[in-house]
């Protein structure tokens, strides 16, 4: 498959692909809420130009660890990045 340089160089060799996105969503979180969510904007441009195009987005991403403090369920980000 190779690299891309861009998102055009992808959508001029992939029409309708299903695309795996990792997004790097770690944010601070206070009280069990996301209190900075920046990182969003940049990758929702990413995912809606993707969507645009016609491809099908996964994300995957993660916040914090299992059992640690600073684990958080995605539901919150899923509804900052929608």
């Amino acid at each position: 498959m190779g690299s891309f340089a861009t998102l055009d160089a992808f959508d001029e060799r992939f029409s309708e692909a299903r695309v795996l996105v990792r997004l790097d969503l770690n944010s601070p979180v206070e009280d069990g809420t996301v209190r900075d969510n920046r990182r969003f904007e940049r990758h929702a441009r990413t995912v809606a130009e993707l969507a645009d195009a016609g491809h099908r987005v996964i994300c995957l991403a993660h916040q914090g660890r299992p059992g640690r403090d600073d684990f958080t369920h995605l539901d919150q980000h899923a509804g900052v990045l929608a």
